[in-house]
């Protein structure tokens, strides 16, 4: 473990190598428990008690840091993420692909399934910005992995990658590629007469919205261009959209609309209010703005009779009513 780091660096401090060990047992403790991890320390230190004691007690912390960090999503350190760091970019994916992504970062073309998004901003300000922590990719990101965590069907990410640079900043998102998005499937199934498909299909867009819509989360752009099919499932794409909070019965009605407009014309009325309904079923969404609506209706009947009121009690009107009255009692 340490004769590796030597090769490069002559001396290896007692915390470095204690720091190293600790991490190796508590990925040996995870896996095969802890007496496998105690053989592993017992063998590097020998008999001696103290140091095995220090690396035992900090496998334990670094054991219980990460099932505390996993609450913090994907930002820090977890089980399921790692931060990689080559030729200048700062990268962070899931374990399984980390070996990957160097090779897709130096590359000048990426494979087939992967599709990069790239966002560059130029000066110190947009440094600034990236070492902040606000580009928006990186909130793509996370929104991405929470709408998973709230079992929303949402196109994969893969990797998170930035470079900050004095007067050119970059940042990269690499995500799974989907095979079309739903305008272009309908328009498929039209063109083929599938209308089966079409059905099927817009039920399982149904489904994935209503499950957006359920976790109260607001996509500013739900349109059926970021509804993407991917391996027969709809898929929710452009998760830069993505905002947990904010979303009102208004902007529920906004996203149906977009998805309803962005919707091929000719397909069948049924069909296409299918999906409208499939998405509502379940949010309240009628029946709050049918209460609003009623609730509208008795306040301004309830100001129409209050109006009558005060015009009957006014004293000119009041006074000229019963001149005009005797008047034509007189007559």
């Amino acid at each position: 473990l340490d004769t590796v780091k030597c090769r490069m660096r002559k001396s290896l401090s007692v915390q470095e190598i204690l720091r190293d060990l600790a991490q190796l047992a508590w990925g040996v403790w995870s896996v095969a428990g802890e007496e496998a991890a105690q053989v592993l320390v017992r063998e590097y230190w020998g008999n001696d008690r103290a140091r095995i004691d220090a690396t035992m007690r900090r496998a334990r912390r670094y054991g219980q840091r990460r099932l505390r960090s996993r609450s913090k999503l994907c930002v820090k350190e977890s089980t399921r993420f790692v931060r990689i760091k080559t030729a200048g970019w700062r990268i962070l994916c899931r374990r399984e692909c980390a070996d990957l992504i160097d090779h897709y970062i130096t590359a000048a073309a990426h494979p087939e399934g992967i599709f990069c998004k790239r966002r560059i901003y130029r000066g110190l300000w947009g440094a600034l910005r990236l070492i902040l922590g606000l580009g928006r990719l990186l909130k793509a990101w996370k929104a991405a992995h929470r709408l998973q965590l709230l079992e929303v069907p949402v196109v994969g990410h893969i990797a998170y990658a930035r470079r900050v640079g004095l007067m050119r900043s970059e940042e990269r998102l690499f995500m799974e590629r989907a095979e079309c998005n739903l305008q272009e499937f309908l328009w498929r199934c039209v063109f083929e007469r599938r209308a089966d498909e079409a059905l099927a299909i817009g039920e399982k867009a149904a489904s994935s919205v209503r499950k957006l819509l359920l976790a109260g989360v607001w996509h500013r752009d739900l349109k059926c261009q970021n509804l993407l099919i991917k391996n027969g499932e709809v898929v929710v794409g452009d998760t830069e959209s993505v905002r947990r909070r904010g979303l009102t019965d208004w902007r529920v009605a906004r996203m149906l609309s977009q998805i309803e407009s962005s919707l091929p014309r000719c397909l069948a009325g049924r069909s296409r209010l299918r999906v409208a309904i499939g998405v509502l079923r379940g949010t309240g969404f009628w029946e709050r703005r049918r209460g609003i609506l009623t609730q509208a209706a008795a306040l301004a009947e309830r100001r129409r009779l209050r109006w009558a009121e005060q015009v009957a009690r006014h004293p000119i009107r009041s006074s000229s009513c019963e001149s005009s009255t005797s008047t034509a009692t007189t007559d």
